[in-house]
């Protein structure tokens, strides 16, 4: 059995078919990437969220609003404990500026 037959999916053999189902598979592609990405950015809301998916016996409603609350509360508690890093660009050329007799 080869690959592409257990895909179970015809590969087109006209130009403009094989086109679009390109785009298709490529726009896919890119929204699991983004998806994983998410899933990798908020461990912590992944994890609220595959409890709630098992508490609720695959409930995907529940777990999208339990990820979605979890992530904004994640991302507004990081942004308030992250800490702010100061420059001291103007001090460092102020000394550069010095006019020495």
């Amino acid at each position: 059995m080869s690959f592409l037959s257990a895909l179970q999916i015809a590969i087109p053999t006209d130009h403009t078919q094989l086109l679009i189902l390109l785009i298709i598979l490529i726009i896919i592609g890119l929204i699991i990437i983004v998806v994983i990405g998410f899933l990798f950015a908020f461990p912590i809301a992944t994890l609220a969220a595959l409890l709630v998916w098992f508490l609720t016996g695959g409930d995907l409603f529940w777990t999208a609003v339990t990820f979605l609350v979890v992530a904004l509360i994640s991302a507004a508690v990081g942004r308030i404990w992250r800490p702010t890093y100061h420059t001291h660009e103007h001090e460092e050329h102020a000394h550069d500026h010095e006019h020495v007799d």
